[in-house]
Parts: C-alpha cells; structure tokens; sequence
C-alpha cells in the first residue's frame, strides 16, 4: 500500500510555496515516500524544507529545497537516468552539513515529475528545465549558484552551460558523466535497426554501486524504477554526444569525478572530450569505485563527497 501512496503523487504535487514550509510529513502519501526513502536521515541538518512542483516545460517538475541556518551558497543537485530525489539523500546530507542550501528535482518523466517516460525526444528539455529551476527559485534564494549532476544530470547540466553564455552557475561538479555509454557502437547499430519497430527494450539493473543493499533496492523496491529503456531516449542521448562536440569551448571552474570501475560509460574518452571543452577543469579518479557515485558504498562515497566539497570551497 506504501508504494501505491508514493505512485499516487506522481505529477500531482502543489505548487511549490515559498510562503510556507513543507509540513505534512506525517499525511499520506506524503509519509510513504518520505518513509521509503529514509528523509529522516536529513533529520537536524535544515532550517526549512520547501516541497512542491514547478510548472516547467510542460511538465509539472517535483522540487524540493533544503534550507541550512547559515547558508553559504546555493547547490542545484541532478540525479541520473532512472533516479530521483528520494536516491540522493547521502548527497544532500553531505551539502546541508557544509551548510549549502540544496536545490533538488526530479527530471522530466523520473521520480514524482510528470510524463509518461520515453517520451522525451532532446535532452535540451532537461536543460530547459535547469534554467527554469534555478530562474523560478534565485530571487527566494540569493546568493551565489553551484551545480552538481550525476551521470545523466551532469548532461542536463553541461547541455544547459555550453550553451547558454548567461546561466548563473560558478562551479560545476560532474559525477561520472554521461557523453558517451559504454559500448557505443552496439547501442548506435541496435538503435538504427530496432529503433524503427520498438518503443522500449526490457530493462537490466546492472551492479553500478559497491553498495549490495542499494542495488537490491532500486532492482526490487523503488516504486519509482522504470522497467524499460525507451529507444526514443537512447536516440536522445546520441544526439546529444553529437552536440556536445559542436559546444563552445568553457572556461568555468570544473570537478570532474569519476570512478575507475565505471562500466555505465566510456569514461576514459569522455574524459578526454571534456578536457577539450572545459579548460579550467580538475579530474579527481577514485579507484575502484563504479558508476552510481552518490550511492556507491560509504567507502567511495566518503571520497567522492570531500573531494566535492573541497572543491566547492
């Protein structure tokens, strides 16, 4: 029945208001996905915690944003392909104890954001909707802007930067970047010859973290996984590698992490992409680590988290 609750409030969230504080962590079916998803570990580490949608691109974007007592600057955190919010707690609670005010959401189509998934065609909406975040949120937030993506938000991120010359990002940290998968050239001909007849191929939840329990969640007790892979996204993906060579050269202050076990992506010629499009750019590589760097095991986790937040200061 939980899970039901959570699944109810799928893209039929209030607006967000800044007038008032979230406060119905005890109504359904609010308390399931607090619950599910362990909110209270964020227990303690915020003044005010704001939680509603943002009408956006057309769709209704679930956004929550944590308020410190002290804040220092502001982080807009975006999750990767087939997360949520609910996934990234261990990266919030990082930022709210260094006292960053985080801005968090749901893509389009993920989590409790509308759209029924697969239908998105350019990851430019995902870049649209980071510029309509941080716009309909910077004037209750003052102060200077951070962003921090993990694998396919750090697209949304880089897709709404390179080409936008006036975004109001000072410092980006991409976590285990999306440009390239692994495998490229199997995916690009599976795409051409299927693409045509299938909408979506079955999905496999591949081991991406070290951490055995957050695997076994997301493959067996997330009611906000999907179960397919949309091939209208794949196509998405791969024009977005295409733009992303046609991007102007950055000059903004750069984290990249990246773990040396990652078989998600090519790592190794994406970083190589990056350091042609980003010229003030750090790479920081932590050995042995995998994909799903926010959620890998607390060993990881631990260095991928200072180091982020080392460069954040």
């Amino acid at each position: 029945m939980s899970k039901n609750n959570v699944l109810a409030l799928k893209g039929k969230l209030p607006e967000l208001n800044f007038e008032q504080p979230f406060s119905k962590y005890q109504d359904e079916p609010y308390c399931s996905y607090f619950k599910i998803y362990g909110f209270k570990e964020l227990n303690g580490l915020f003044e005010r915690h704001y939680f509603g949608s943002l009408d956006l691109c057309g769709y209704r974007i679930a956004t929550h944003i944590w308020l410190p007592a002290n804040p220092k600057a502001n982080v807009l955190l975006v999750h990767g392909l087939f997360d949520h919010v609910g996934l990234f707690l261990h990266a919030v609670a990082a930022l709210l104890k260094d006292n960053y005010t985080v801005v968090a959401f749901d893509l389009p189509e993920h989590g409790l954001s509308s759209g029924k998934y697969g239908e998105l065609s350019s990851f430019s909406v995902y870049a649209s909707v980071v510029e309509g975040c941080i716009t309909h949120t910077s004037e209750q937030l003052p102060g200077q802007w951070h962003a921090v993506g993990q694998s396919t938000g750090s697209a949304a991120l880089m897709k709404h930067l390179l080409f936008d010359q006036n975004h109001r990002i000072s410092k980006l940290v991409l976590l285990a970047p999306l440009i390239y998968p692994r495998s490229w050239r199997s995916i690009k001909f599976l795409y051409h010859l299927l693409s045509p007849f299938l909408h979506r191929v079955r999905r496999g939840f591949e081991v991406n973290s070290h951490d055995t329990a957050f695997c076994h969640f997301l493959e067996k007790e997330d009611p906000l996984q999907e179960r397919y892979v949309a091939v209208r996204w794949v196509g998405a993906m791969m024009k977005w590698a295409r733009d992303f060579k046609t991007a102007k050269i950055n000059t903004m202050p750069v984290l990249t992490i990246q773990g040396t076990e990652d078989t998600t992506v090519d790592f190794r010629y994406n970083l190589q992409l990056l350091a042609q499009k980003y010229t003030n750019m750090q790479i920081a590589n932590i050995e042995g680590a995998m994909h799903h760097l926010p959620c890998e095991a607390q060993k990881w986790r631990d260095q991928v988290f200072s180091t982020m937040l080392d460069f954040l200061n």
